[in-house]
């Protein structure tokens, strides 16, 4: 009986061990892939991510979009008032975006205030479509909580061509990003999928956008 107790002990407890190494196990992954503050996939999953969408691409021929955002001014934001607030606005944006993107759609931190999504099946309608409506919901509706300032993004966008490596669709993404920011922010550029379209805000607009 004494044998019978300690074999079913030891059963229990050799259980109970392997059950919490799996939960440390899971929450490790978790947090070496998940962005902690925005609860979103971090740049370590956008690689993964990438090179999954170029496999299948080559199997499928499933075509494959990426769209970069960067608020603009966010320095500026954290500077005046507190990486709190600069905590929360980025919280909305998240929070905006989601509920516009598919499920199939994949959202990256890459960076402080600058995120990735990654859209599968877009041909460069779909592509233009997709930036635009974020574009214009974030310049209507993201705002610092409890001030009159209204925050926008600058967007870079690029469709996947034939062949071509993460490293390269991801260069050519942000320079179109770089290139909005450059050239007054509050836009949209496309690399290579439609023509580049100046959609600043009117001049004269307040806030923290240009």
């Amino acid at each position: 009986m004494v044998v019978f107790t300690t074999t079913v002990m030891t059963c229990i407890c050799a259980y109970v061990f392997a059950v919490r190494n799996e939960y440390h196990r899971k929450n490790l992954e978790l947090l070496a892939t998940v962005d902690p503050l925005t609860g979103v996939k971090n740049r370590r999953s956008m690689d993964e991510g990438l090179q999954m969408a170029l496999a299948d691409a080559l199997r499928t021929n499933r075509s494959y979009g990426l769209v970069m955002m960067d608020l603009d001014h966010f320095k500026r934001i954290n500077d005046e008032y507190g990486h709190s607030v600069g905590d929360e606005v980025l919280l909305d944006l998240v929070s905006l975006i989601q509920k516009r993107i598919r499920n199939t759609d994949q959202l990256y931190r890459y960076g402080g205030e600058e995120f990735v999504l990654l859209l599968s099946g877009v041909d460069p309608d779909g592509l233009e479509l997709i930036a635009r409506n974020l574009h214009k919901i974030i310049r209507q509706q993201l705002r610092l909580r409890c001030h009159d300032s209204k925050i926008t993004a600058s967007f870079g966008a690029a469709l996947l061509r034939r062949n071509e490596s993460a490293e390269a669709w991801l260069e050519r993404a942000d320079a179109a990003l770089y290139e909005a920011k450059r050239s007054g922010r509050d836009r949209i550029v496309f690399s290579g999928a439609v023509p580049a379209q100046d959609t600043s805000s009117p001049a004269g607009s307040s806030g923290l956008a240009n």
